[in-house]
């Protein structure tokens, strides 16, 4: 980076975003090759089918992805009597969907039958459960009792998620302050575990004039934070 650059930079970034100047400017063609990491990775579709393990290394090495946060699929299609079509996905028609709780032993088979190198190249999580069901830390526990050097975080837990939240058999939305993930969150911090949550929030009109922000269920977001400041 030249001098008069480096000078008009100083004090206004930090040394990291520096140095990434320089590495740009070294690499003026575009050359570039970066560390990507997934990560939103589902080894599962909505019926619970995978191409398998090798299958998502062989993509993500094609694609220039060193590694990727691992989880099967929380919610199951069901297939219903008036449908003549096996649905392949959520939105496919109406049929409710379901979680399905051994979706998490199956991401743990998977990475359990990689060797060791290829292990490393995932961060496999427990995702499977039901965010509206207080029994849900039960089910966490368990599995990170079983396997407690296998897993590296909780999640993708499905909330507030378009369609899908509609679709769940379920009588109450699953949001990401319900009561029953009080004690993921703790025991996620407890753990010392990240914890990846799917939540849309949804903007019905433009901001007021005043700068107040029109997005919804951003609130639902900003209690939890609040409450668990260390998770």
């Amino acid at each position: 980076i030249d001098a008069g650059l480096r000078d008009e930079l100083q004090g206004k970034l930090t040394y990291n975003d520096v140095k990434f100047v320089e590495l740009a400017q070294e690499n003026k063609e575009d050359d570039v090759q970066y560390n990507i990491i997934d990560c939103h990775l589902h080894l599962l579709d909505f019926l619970h089918k995978s191409s398998g393990t090798e299958s998502a290394l062989k993509a993500m090495t094609d694609c220039g992805v060193s590694k990727a946060v691992l989880f099967g699929m929380p919610c199951c299609k069901k297939w219903c009597k008036n449908e003549p079509q096996r649905p392949l996905y959520y939105q496919d028609d109406n049929g409710e969907c379901y979680f399905y709780s051994f979706a998490d032993q199956m991401v743990a088979d998977a990475w359990l039958a990689l060797d060791n190198k290829s292990r490393q190249r995932f961060a496999p999580c427990i995702a499977s459960f039901n965010p509206t069901d207080k029994h849900a830390i039960d089910h966490i526990k368990r599995m990170y009792n079983k396997y407690p050097n296998l897993w590296r975080g909780i999640g993708e837990v499905m909330c507030r998620h378009d369609d899908l939240s509609a679709l769940l058999q379920e009588f109450e939305a699953p949001v990401v302050n319900h009561p029953a993930m009080d004690a993921v969150y703790e025991f996620c911090i407890e753990k010392d575990l990240p914890v990846l949550v799917h939540h849309n929030s949804d903007r019905v009109a433009d901001d007021a004039a005043d700068g107040t922000s029109n997005w919804q269920y951003t609130h639902e977001v900003e209690e939890v934070l609040q409450k668990y400041p260390k998770l």
